[in-house]
């Protein structure tokens, strides 16, 4: 729900635009994640949004990736290696 609350924000390398804010969700935006001005909590929300979008996106190719991986290759792998590395500190 739209409250016409207006926030002048400015962008690096870009000129200032005024846009309409959700009075509710940028006041829940200040106060969860500790911010004074309105300006903070806009350009938190979208960096937010943004590292969202880069986890699910990372999310989806390591599932992807994922498909390929040799559990039970890597398990015996490290079944060994841990086997070799207390034969070792046994003799110490």
């Amino acid at each position: 729900m739209l409250h016409g609350n207006i926030v002048n924000m400015e962008v690096v390398g870009m000129a200032i635009t005024q846009i309409d804010l959700d009075d509710e969700a940028l006041a829940e935006v200040m106060r969860v994640a500790q911010l004074r001005t309105k300006k903070d909590a806009v350009n938190y929300a979208l960096r937010e949004v943004a590292a969202r979008q880069r986890r699910s996106k990372l999310r989806e190719r390591v599932h992807e990736w994922s498909k390929e991986w040799d559990y039970e290759g890597w398990s015996d792998y490290r079944d060994a290696e841990k086997d070799a590395r207390s034969r070792w500190q046994s003799r110490s």
